[in-house]
């Protein structure tokens, strides 16, 4: 399961300096620790690169295939 949440940053500016965010759009991934935090930047004039969000969630994310073989 991922959990997805959004800050603003012109009202929280504490928060966002800590979790140094200067970039916005910034989506940080937290994987189970203690994998450090991963930090994706995206341009705001482009679309937001789900795909590069994805994949770098999922990496984190346990293979739970059963091979069920006879």
């Amino acid at each position: 399961m991922f959990r997805i949440g959004s800050v603003e940053c012109g009202e929280f500016k504490q928060m966002c300096d800590k979790e140094d965010v200067s970039v916005y759009p910034t989506y940080k991934v937290y994987p189970p620790h203690p994998v450090p935090t991963v930090t994706i930047e995206n341009d705001p004039a482009q679309t937001i690169d789900t795909d590069k969000l994805k994949k770098e969630a999922y990496r984190y994310v346990g293979n739970r295939v059963i091979d069920i073989t006879s």
